[in-house]
Order: structure tokens, then C-alpha cells, then sequence
């Protein structure tokens, strides 16, 4: 049972500040984004504890008036997105520099994230760039590190972490449910070979499945011997709500990874049937849309050789030509135009990026290299590392997969971390993170989950309070788990 905090003044003035800015924010009103970062400091000064469970899930909401636009600055778009991570980024910064102030000493682990934000704003500072190009970049980042912060020290018992838990999965339910009903009433857009739902705001099929694969992630991975029965049916009931939202965004990459992320946990803990379960499941889901199937065909084909794109792809998926000098992509070419495009953001990021390895082309390098490759404005790596090689260069990759392999290191190296999951498998923090933050990382190979501020300010928010409350909820998940397995013989 989840007891959540008492109501008082300041705590129903930010909920009625939450409620008016969620509303603006669904009108398209860009002013709901810092009615919305008022509600969070108004919070941060009442409950600093409630106010990382609230942000974590009211963001995913907000990405119903992400597109708002508030001005144009120097011919880029400063809309209700960038203001909500500028917000989100001081203010999760601010918190986490007055509880330094106040004795709370930073692990190795947090001086490296520290020390990444650090070298990205050096970097595009040296170079003079625009600070409208480098500063989103950095600003993401101070969040995602500000997030594991703040939950690593405010989030530091069973209950606060079942209610950041609850938080993330209502907060990425909505924009799920969305996306489903969107699909079975026939609001879905074909797109790239297949009929596609989009989450709030028309956020596209990748925010959808990115709400959805939390969703099923979180859901899912918190059952297990010895749960309640109501929370096992509401944990069901929300994996499959999760599964549901990512078949309907038809996006195979995420598709693949929620898979492993349900049936690799299972198998070490050797839950054979359920891996074939889970297996079954998906494998029916796929049958059941063979539009969304077909595309997967298309991937298996092209990565087993047999569609391989040809010199001209380095073109633009459009069909456009470049300028250097390259054919016009075929468009009879089986690969679909979303892998298409991917090849070609890749060569032009990494052609830029050969002329200066070390250091890269500085933050926010990939939207200016494709913008002049192309005439196309404002596009992502489609790969988390590939963009930070590119635009951070090798040394900005090595401290990167040093935060990466630490944070999992740090999870994953307890004695107590390995009997849990042999014991229990499903319903264990530390478990929870782990394959929830390997996940959504793996997906950086040819998505931006790194680019989407609901996802990892959420990812990188679990990350921390798992590390917190591991000590004290230790003993308590193995003797319930252990209780249940002899109990179920």
C-alpha cells in the first residue's frame, strides 16, 4: 500500500499549477511550460522529495504542447520543449548544488557526470558557437545528471521509491493510452511501410514507444513471489497497456529490445516458461499487424546483406541531392526510407567528424552537418553514440561509456544483487534499474532516447533511488522472495 504525502497549502497550490499548465500546454500555449516549471519549484521548496516523483511524471504529459512555439531566435525555434528542459535543467541543478552545500558529498560516479556536462559547455565555449546551438545539449544532460542526483538523495526508502515508481508509470500510461486509441479509431498515419500512432501532441511513433516500453519496463519488472495480488493485477494490467502502445507505434527497434528486457530477466532467473510466454506473446502481436511485420522482414533482410543500399545512399532519404556529388537515392530500393535516412545522418555526421577525431565537432554538431548536407533543420544522430563521437569527439565518448559501464557497475556489483535475482528475478530495485537503464541505452543504437526529456529524466531518476534504497530494502525483497518460493512448494 502506497501512502502519499499529506495536502497542505503550498502542496495544493503546485497541484492547481500543474492541472492550469497541463491544460495550456494541451491548447498549444507554450506559457504552460513555465506554469508548469513554477508548480515544480513551488514543490521543490515545500517537498524537494514529492517534487522529483511529481516531475517524473507530469514530463511525459507535457509532450502534448512540446511543439508550442515561444519565439524564434536567429532562425531556430525556442519552443514549450526547450523551455521545460532549460527549467527542468536549472532547477534540478540549483537542488542538487544546495544539498552539496549542505554535506551531501558526490561519488566518483556523479563527478564524472559533472565532469562530461563540464568538457561539452568547455567545448562549444572554445569554438565560439551559438549558445542556442550547445546549450539544449548541455542543458539535457544537467538534467538527466540532476535527476540521478536528486532521487539518490531524496529517494531514499521502500515507500518513496514505490512512489517515484507509480509516478513514472501513470505519467507514460497516459501517452500510451493515447496511442492506442488513436490507432483502433483510425487516427494512425502510414509511415515508413506501416500504419503508426503517435503519443501526446503528435510526438511521433518513437515518443510513443518510448512511454511504452517504460511502461511494460516498470510494470513488469516490479511482480514477482510475494506481491499483493491488487498490485499484481495493476502490474499486469499496465504491462500489457505498455506492450499494447509499442505494437501500435510499430517501431522495431524498441519492439526487439522490449523482448530482451522481459525475457532475458526471466531466463536467469530461470523462468523458461514465461521467456517462451513473453516469446509467444510478441510473436502474436506481430501476426496480428502485418504491416507492422512486414517492416520487420524489410530489417532482416537488409541486415543478413540481401538490401544493402547502394553508394547513393549517402543522399538524402528525400531523394535530394547533397552536394557532394553522390546519385540520388533509387527510390524503388527495398530498405524502407527510415533506415535509409539513418545511413545517411551517419555518413554525414562521421565524414565530419574524421576531419577533427578528438574532439568533434562540438555539441549540437549533427543538426548544423545534416542542415548543410541537406537543407533539412533540426535532426538528431538516430545513434546516442555515434552522436556523441561526432560531436564530442573520443575523449567525449570515453568519459560517456565511463558514466554508462559505472552506472551499472554500481548497480550490479553487490553480493546481494546476484541472490536477488536468483531468488526473486522480478520486484528488486537494483533489477529494475538495470534493465530498464540497459535498455533504453541499447535503443541509442539507432534511436535518440538521449534527446527525450520525460525518458531520461525517469531512467536516470530510477538509476539513483535504486542505488538509495538498496540498502534498506535488501533484506526485505529476498525474505519475501525467499517466503514465496517455499511457500509455492
Amino acid at each position: 500500500m502506497i501512502r502519499w504525502l499529506p495536502l497542505h497549502g503550498p502542496m495544493l497550490a503546485a497541484g492547481g499549477l500543474l492541472v492550469a499548465g497541463l491544460l495550456l500546454l494541451t491548447l498549444q500555449q507554450p506559457a504552460g511550460a513555465g506554469v508548469v516549471l513554477a508548480a515544480l519549484v513551488l514543490l521543490a521548496i515545500a517537498e524537494p522529495q514529492l517534487m522529483v516523483i511529481v516531475a517524473v511524471g507530469v514530463l511525459p504529459i507535457t509532450t502534448v504542447g512540446w511543439h508550442a512555439e515561444v519565439m524564434e531566435i536567429n532562425s531556430r525555434i525556442l519552443d514549450a520543449r526547450l523551455v521545460l528542459t532549460f527549467g527542468v535543467a536549472t532547477l534540478f541543478a540549483g537542488m542538487a548544488v544546495v544539498l552539496a552545500i549542505r554535506g551531501a558529498r558526490p561519488s566518483r560516479l556523479e563527478i564524472a557526470m559533472l565532469g562530461f556536462v563540464l568538457y561539452a559547455a568547455l567545448l562549444a565555449s572554445a569554438r565560439g558557437e551559438s549558445a542556442f546551438a550547445w546549450m539544449p545539449y548541455v542543458a539535457r544532460w544537467t538534467a538527466f545528471f540532476g535527476a540521478f542526483a536528486l532521487a539518490k538523495r531524496l529517494i531514499a526508502t521502500p515507500e518513496r521509491y514505490r512512489q517515484l515508481m507509480l509516478s513514472a508509470m501513470i505519467g507514460f500510461a497516459i501517452p500510451s493510452a493515447w496511442g492506442i486509441l488513436q490507432l483502433l479509431t483510425g487516427g494512425a498515419r502510414l509511415m515508413n511501410g506501416a500504419f503508426r500512432a503517435e503519443a501526446l501532441g503528435a510526438s511521433g511513433p518513437i515518443a510513443l514507444a518510448f512511454a511504452g516500453l517504460f511502461v511494460l519496463l516498470a510494470a513488469f519488472l516490479t511482480l514477482g513471489p510475494g506481491v499483493p495480488g491488487r498490485v499484481r493485477r495493476a502490474g499486469l494490467l499496465l504491462s500489457v497497456l505498455g506492450g499494447a502502445a509499442i505494437i501500435a507505434s510499430a517501431t522495431r527497434v524498441v519492439t526487439a529490445t522490449a523482448w530482451a528486457g522481459l525475457a532475458v530477466p526471466l531466463a536467469v532467473a530461470g523462468r523458461w516458461r514465461r521467456v517462451a510466454m513473453v516469446t509467444i506473446i510478441i510473436a502474436g502481436a506481430l501476426l496480428a499487424r502485418p504491416d507492422f511485420a512486414g517492416r520487420f522482414v524489410d530489417a532482416i533482410v537488409a541486415g543478413l546483406g540481401g538490401d544493402q543500399p547502394h553508394p547513393g545512399a549517402s543522399a538524402p532519404p528525400d531523394g535530394s541531392s547533397n552536394g557532394s556529388g553522390a546519385e540520388p537515392e533509387d527510390p524503388e530500393v527495398i530498405m524502407d526510407a527510415s533506415m535509409r535516412f539513418r545511413f545517411f545522418v551517419w555518413r554525414t555526421l562521421l565524414d565530419e567528424w574524421v576531419q577533427q577525431p578528438l574532439l568533434g565537432t562540438g555539441p549540437g554538431g549533427t543538426a548544423a552537418a545534416v542542415e548543410r548536407a541537406s537543407g533539412v533543420k533540426r535532426v538528431p544522430p538516430h545513434n546516442d553514440y555515434i552522436g556523441v563521437l561526432g560531436e564530442l569527439g573520443v575523449v567525449g565518448l570515453g568519459i560517456f561509456l565511463g558514466i554508462q559501464a559505472g552506472v551499472v557497475v554500481a548497480l550490479a556489483r553487490s553480493r546481494r544483487f546476484a541472490v536477488a535475482m536468483a531468488v526473486r528475478g522480478l520486484g528488486n530495485p537494483r533489477v529494475t534499474a538495470v534493465v530498464i537503464f540497459v535498455c533504453f541505452n541499447v535503443l541509442g543504437a539507432l534511436n535518440n532516447p538521449m534527446y527525450f526529456l520525460d525518458v531520461q529524466v525517469a531512467v536516470w531518476a530510477v538509476v539513483g533511488a535504486a542505488l538509495a534504497v538498496w540498502p534498506g530494502a535488501a533484506r526485505e525483497l529476498v525474505s519475501a522472495g525467499t517466503e514465496a518460493r517455499l511457500q509455492s512448494h
